[in-house]
């Protein structure tokens, strides 16, 4: 819609700032502006001149790619404070996925992006968005690889009942108790160790539990908690059974941010195939810690998979597995010299877990990954302490945890390389 009706000059440099303040997410600077004006000037009429105008902005990298340029600190040569703009946009995308509003830029126009308070009134503000659930979901796909349960490949001989729609039923449940612990101030601890869930009528069948939307949990029928949940269950086995090395590698690298040594090159990986003789699942992945090279990378991995096998490759419930009794004792062995947790099953893994420090500290390097795009920043260390400190203040709430990335220096200051 243009900003006037009289289609001459002076209405035709109105469209020009207004159209590019919003496509540039910043007002347009002098010279910026007298361009796009002799651009329009030199159309045949007013209504290609829009069209060449606007044709012209979609294209321009001030519209394609969010600046983060600054403007040099006065006390500080080193340091360059992000403009109101620029602040605007990291925070809109951040938490709704998209562009700025109109009113988080009247709030970049009048300064009052400046304090933690003004961005936390924003940041309330934002996340009554609908946009917000989309974008927090954006986050929980890279951090835990929910979307995976998507697309993950079955083989439909031995999964027949897994289809799109049972695959929908499970990454809604996951999304559902996230978002319903980030809206009520519950933290990664109550993710790991919740009571109840949300399921459809779908799920609950698939379940085999009663009634649909949030149930508690039986915990003779399920384990409880987020580790149970048919979508991480399914996203991370094999396409023919369960995966304690996927499952294991899960919790190493996304809940404890470990790094894993890669196979060495030329090493044969894939396991004996099964004898004659009945196995579960366990017995043919304990060879792994038989034999070197591997078992030096997979004890650490297998043992925690291991409390895993009380559920099929997606997700099913199970006490036996082709006759036999299923295993679910396993070990969390410490890569930092502390003490190694032994583990009854499910509910003893996710216990550990939400009494760790190191995942609390990891969920937050991956939520700065998320917010900045880079973990390679000189004071990237310094930063992540910052917001853990910020969030743990907090009572260390999901919630917290995106405040703390918007307080953090980082947030709105960048500093120049050396």
């Amino acid at each position: 819609m243009l900003p006037c009706q009289t289609q001459d000059a002076a209405c035709a440099q109105q469209f020009v700032r207004a159209f590019g303040k919003r496509a540039f997410r910043a007002p347009l600077t002098d010279e910026q502006a007298a361009t796009y004006d002799a651009l329009f000037a030199a159309q045949p009429d007013f209504t290609q001149g829009v069209h060449m105008v606007v044709r012209a902005m979609l294209v321009s990298p001030y519209f394609l790619f969010r600046q983060e340029l600054g403007e040099p600190d006065p006390a500080n040569p080193d340091r360059f404070r992000l403009t109101p703009y620029e602040v605007a946009s990291n925070l809109s995308y951040l938490v709704t996925g998209s562009m700025p509003d109109d009113e988080l830029m009247a709030a970049a126009d009048a300064g009052k992006l400046a304090t933690p308070a003004d961005l936390d009134a924003q940041v309330t503000r934002l996340l009554a968005d609908q946009r917000s659930k989309d974008a927090l979901m954006h986050f929980v796909d890279g951090w835990l690889g929910l979307d995976r349960v998507l697309a993950t490949v079955k083989d439909q001989s031995v999964y027949g009942q897994l289809d799109d729609n049972l695959r929908k039923s499970m990454y809604a449940e996951t999304r559902d108790l996230f978002l319903d612990t980030f809206a009520q101030k519950g933290g990664l601890a109550d993710l790991l160790t919740a009571d109840h869930t949300f399921v459809d009528q779908n799920l609950a069948g698939f379940y085999g539990i009663g009634g649909s939307d949030r149930v508690t949990l039986d915990p003779n029928q399920r384990d409880r908690g987020i580790l149970a949940h048919a979508s991480l269950l399914t996203a991370f086995s094999t396409a023919t059974s369960s995966s304690p090395v996927q499952r294991g590698k899960l919790i190493r690298t996304r809940f404890l941010c470990e790094n894993l040594p890669p196979p060495p090159g030329g090493l044969p990986t894939a396991l004996v195939p099964p004898t004659g003789q009945p196995q579960t699942t366990r017995q043919r992945f304990e060879a792994h810690e038989q034999n070197e090279p591997c078992a030096s990378c997979h004890k650490l991995i297998d043992p925690i998979g291991f409390a895993f096998e009380g559920y099929d490759g997606i997700g099913r419930h199970r006490t036996q597995e082709n006759g036999m009794p299923v295993d679910t004792s396993g070990v969390l062995r410490s890569m930092s010299g502390g003490a190694d947790v032994s583990l009854a099953g499910l509910t003893d893994l996710a216990g550990a877990l939400a009494q760790d420090d190191q995942v609390e500290q990891c969920l937050v390097r991956y939520w700065s990954y998320y917010a900045f795009g880079s973990i390679s920043w000189p004071q990237d260390g310094c930063t992540q302490d910052a917001i853990y400190q910020d969030a743990a203040a907090a009572g260390f709430s999901l919630e917290s945890v995106l405040r703390a990335i918007v307080h953090s220096p980082h947030f709105t200051t960048r500093v120049k390389a050396s």
